[in-house]
């Protein structure tokens, strides 16, 4: 995976949810799930529009200990049990132990899964769908995707603000200035007042409501 830096993908098409970055090639497209998905997946993955790949970011959660090492097989032969081709291979994603699993479906597609060890209870998943021969045409593509994966929780920007709260329209709203990774950014936050009040507006950032909403679905996509 050291041969496939995802850092050109991270600088123009990156996207964080769930304290789990991921980027994809410019044009692509990171895509909300389908209604009839289930609660694991966090997004859907789609190339330009060609429709030759497409795949999704699923977060496995287990009442218990799970070890990826031993998961891997038990997820090939559970969900690539009628592939052909397939392999498993055991790698290193965001100084993880993780493993890539692909194989071939009836000659017509072809498939690959990066499970990513994610705490003692988790295990982040990967998985691209492609055209027959996509992958072996484009190898770079998909272990540049998986290797973009990175847990970037917990990162702090310096920020300038200005906010204020209309007793008017009952509301509050602060513009916060920052920079990262060379680029100005502005991110507004916003509450109604109608039901409560902010006794201070310089911490409406501490929040629970505010602060959760930072930690869990503030990301970058340009």
């Amino acid at each position: 995976m050291h041969n496939y830096p995802a850092d050109a993908y991270a600088q123009s098409n990156m996207v964080v949810v769930r304290q789990v970055r991921m980027a994809l090639p410019e044009g692509w497209r990171f895509t909300t799930k389908n209604d009839n998905d289930p609660k694991e997946i966090l997004f859907r993955i789609k190339d330009t529009g060609s429709d030759t790949v497409m795949g999704a970011l699923r977060y496995n959660s287990f009442d218990f200990p799970v070890a990826v090492s031993r998961a891997a097989p038990l997820y090939a032969d559970k969900t690539m049990g009628e592939f052909s081709d397939r392999e498993i291979a055991k790698t290193e994603i965001d100084g993880r132990e993780s493993y890539v699993i692909q194989g071939t479906w009836k000659d017509e597609k072809q498939r690959a899964s990066a499970l990513i060890q994610q705490g003692q209870r988790g295990i982040s998943e990967i998985t691209l769908a492609a055209d027959m021969g996509y992958f072996a045409r484009e190898p770079n593509v998909a272990y540049t995707i998986f290797n973009s994966y990175q847990y970037i929780a917990g990162m702090n920007f310096p920020a300038r603000a200005v906010g204020k709260e209309s007793v008017e329209k009952k509301h509050s709203k602060i513009d916060f200035i920052f920079q990262y990774g060379g680029k100005n950014y502005r991110l507004e936050v916003y509450r109604t007042t109608q039901h409560s009040k902010v006794a201070d507006i310089r911490k409406l950032h501490e929040e629970p409501e505010i602060r959760r909403a930072l930690d869990t679905y503030f990301y970058f996509n340009r």
